[in-house]
C-alpha cells in the first residue's frame, strides 16, 4: 500500500513549523491519520509532537563544537543533512511500516537544501523507492515578506527553484496571514495570489522615498522578463493559509491531496463477496463473521432512519393536536358571534385566518420531514407563501359569483371550482411530469421554470390544506368535474372525514409526494442567499 507525505520546505522563519502544527491539529479534528517528522537538527522549540526526531540522531550542535570539524551553522546543517543520508536506516526505524500513512516532514531552513544540493533530491528518491512514498513538496512563504513586487519576484525564484530542485508534485503556500490586519490581507490577495506583471515589477513607495528608484530602473528590463516568464507560463502560485480561517486550511489540504492522488490506491474497508468469489479465495467458514459488519450496517442505517421517521411522527401529531384546538375554539367563537349580526365579518375573517394557519402549519410540518438542510429566513418566506396560497383558494367564490359582494361569493347554489379533488390530481401529475423530464438539466433551466416547480409544490400542499378542511364540513368533491364554474348539482362527494384521522394521512401523502420527487423546491443558485454551505456541484432541496 502507499504512503503519503509531504516535503515541507521553505526559507528560514516562514513557518514551516507552525504549518505542520496546524496541519497536524486539523487532521485530528477530522480523525484523520498524519504524523510529524522533524528533520530539522536545529530546532528549539515546536507546537506540534514529532513521531521522530533528528535530532535524537544528531544535532547541529554537535558539529559546531566538535573541533576536527570546526564547522559554523550553515555547514554544520548541511553536514547533518549529508549525515541522515548516510544512515537511513535510522529514517527507517522512525517511520515504521504503518499502511496508509500521512507523515509531514519538517525541513530545515537552509535554501541552499532545495535549490542545488543533493540532499533532499537523494532522500525523496529513497522515499519513493523504498517505502513507495507520494511525495509532494509544499513550499512556505511568509507574507509579511511581500512588502513590494521585488521581493515577491525572489520568493517565487526561491519556489521555482525547489520545484525544479526536488522533482516532485509541488504546492507553494503563503502563511502568516491571520497575523495581517484584514486592509493588509485584501491588499496580498488581490496582488500577489493572482499576480500581475505589473505588480511584479512595480515600485513601492519605500523604495521612492529612499531614492532607490533609480536602481530599480537599472534592472527593470530583467526585473521585466522574468516576471513575464513566471506570468506566461503560470509557474508558480501561492495558496492563502490563515490559521484562523479553517477553510483555507481544508482548500489547501484537498489541493495537496490532488497532488498525491491521497486515497485513490485504498482498498474498500469491508469488502462483501458474493459466494462464488467466496468459494474461490477459500473464505467459506468467514459466512457468518463477514456478516456482522453488514448487519451492524444495517441496524446503524434502520436506527437513524427509524429515529428521524419518529421525529416526523411526533410531528404529525402535535400538528394534528394544535389544528383540531383551533377548530375546536373556532367553532366556539362562530357559535358566540353568530348571534351578533355585526360581528359576522369578524367571523368571517376568523375563517380566513384559520385557512392561513393551517396551510402554515402543512407546510412546515411537510418541510420538517425533508433530509436536506434548511434556511430560517427560506423557511420564513415559504411558509408566509403557503398561508397566502391557503388564502387566496377562497377567490374561487368571487369569481363564480361574477362579483366582489361577500354575500354573494357565500350564496352560491354550489361549491365554486378550486374546490374540486381533481385539481390536486391534476397539478400533482403536472408537477411529478416536469420535474421528472427537467431533472438532468436542473441547473441549467432557466430561473423562472425552477421557481415555478418549486413554487408548485408549496402551493399544492397550501391548496391541499384549505380542500381538506372545507371537507371536515362538506366532504371532498370527487366527480364531476366543475360546470360553469360550479359544482353540478347531485356531484359525487364523501362524507366528512374526521379531523383526527383526515390530517395525519394528508400529511403522510404530502410527505410521500415530497420524498419521491426527482427534483428540489429550491435550486442552489437561490439558496445561496439563504443557507452557507461548502458543498459543490450538488444541488440543494428544501
Amino acid at each position: 500500500m502507499p504512503r503519503y507525505g509531504q516535503l515541507v520546505v521553505g526559507p528560514a522563519g516562514c513557518g514551516k513549523s507552525t504549518y505542520c502544527a496546524t496541519i497536524q491539529r486539523h487532521c485530528e479534528t477530522v480523525q484523520r491519520p498524519c504524523r510529524v517528522v522533524n528533520l530539522d537538527p536545529a530546532a528549539e522549540y515546536f507546537e506540534y509532537t514529532p513521531s521522530a526526531d533528528i535530532r535524537d540522531l544528531i544535532q547541529v550542535d554537535d558539529t559546531m563544537q566538535d573541533d576536527e570539524l570546526s564547522l559554523g551553522p550553515n555547514g554544520g546543517l548541511i553536514f547533518c543533512m549529508e549525515y541522515l543520508c548516510q544512515n537511513l536506516n535510522w529514517l527507517d526505524e522512525a517511520l515504521g511500516e504503518d499502511e496508509l500513512d500521512y507523515i509531514l516532514f519538517d525541513c530545515p531552513g537552509q535554501i541552499e537544501l532545495y535549490s542545488h544540493l543533493s540532499v533532499f533530491p537523494r532522500l525523496v528518491e529513497y522515499l519513493q523507492q523504498k517505502w513507495d512514498f507520494h511525495i509532494a513538496s509544499v513550499f512556505i512563504l511568509d507574507a509579511r515578506f511581500l512588502v513590494d513586487g521585488s521581493h515577491f519576484l525572489s520568493g517565487i525564484l526561491s519556489a521555482l527553484s525547489a520545484m525544479v530542485c526536488l522533482g516532485t508534485p509541488h504546492v507553494n503556500v503563503m502563511t502568516k496571514l491571520d497575523m495581517l490586519s484584514e486592509n493588509k490581507q485584501k491588499l496580498i490577495s488581490s496582488r500577489y495570489l493572482q499576480p500581475e506583471l505589473d505588480d511584479l515589477c512595480g515600485v513601492s513607495d519605500d523604495e521612492e522615498i529612499d531614492g532607490k528608484a533609480a536602481s530599480h530602473r537599472k534592472f527593470s528590463r530583467l526585473t521585466r522578463i522574468l516576471a513575464g516568464l513566471v506570468e506566461r507560463y503560470s509557474l508558480v502560485q501561492f495558496q492563502p493559509l490563515n490559521r484562523d480561517k479553517e477553510e483555507t486550511i481544508e482548500d489547501l489540504l484537498f489541493q495537496i491531496d490532488q497532488c498525491l492522488q491521497y486515497g485513490e490506491d485504498n482498498e474498500p474497508m469491508n469488502r462483501f463477496f458474493d459466494q462464488t468469489e467466496r468459494d474461490l479465495a477459500g473464505d467459506e467458514n468467514d459466512n457468518v463473521d463477514d456478516a456482522y459488519p453488514f448487519f451492524s450496517k444495517a441496524f446503524h442505517v434502520g436506527g437513524q432512519l427509524g429515529s428521524r421517521y419518529a421525529i416526523i411522527s411526533v410531528s404529525v401529531v402535535v400538528a394534528t393536536g394544535v389544528l383540531y384546538t383551533m377548530e375546536l375554539l373556532l367553532k366556539q367563537m362562530s357559535q358566540l358571534l353568530a348571534r351578533y349580526e355585526r360581528m359576522r365579518c369578524l367571523n368571517l375573517f376568523l375563517e380566513t385566518l384559520a385557512h392561513a394557519f393551517t396551510g402554515a402549519v402543512f407546510w412546515i410540518v411537510s418541510s420538517f420531514g425533508l433530509p436536506e438542510s434548511k434556511s430560517l429566513r427560506f423557511m420564513i418566506e415559504s411558509t408566509f407563501f403557503s398561508a397566502l396560497i391557503a388564502v387566496i383558494v377562497d377567490i374561487d367564490h368571487f369569481i363564480a359569483a361574477r362579483s366582489l359582494s361577500i354575500k354573494a361569493a357565500r350564496s352560491l347554489p354550489g361549491r365554486p371550482f378550486l374546490h374540486w379533488s381533481g385539481c390536486l390530481v391534476i397539478l400533482v401529475v403536472v408537477l411529478l411530469v416536469s420535474s421528472f423530464m427537467i431533472q438532468h438539466h436542473w441547473s441549467t433551466a432557466p430561473y423562472l421554470v425552477r421557481q415555478t416547480i418549486g413554487s408548485g409544490w408549496i402551493s399544492l400542499v397550501a391548496w391541499s390544506s384549505h380542500q381538506l378542511r372545507d371537507s371536515l364540513r362538506r366532504g371532498l368533491w370527487l366527480w364531476p368535474p366543475p360546470r360553469l364554474l360550479l359544482s353540478p348539482p347531485g356531484y359525487l362527494h364523501t362524507l366528512p372525514p374526521p379531523l383526527p384521522f383526515a390530517y395525519p394521512l394528508a400529511l403522510a401523502s404530502i410527505l410521500t409526494l415530497l420524498h419521491i420527487t426527482p427534483l428540489k423546491l429550491c435550486d442552489r443558485a437561490t439558496l445561496l442567499s439563504y443557507v452557507s454551505f461548502r458543498e459543490k456541484n450538488k444541488v440543494s432541496i428544501v
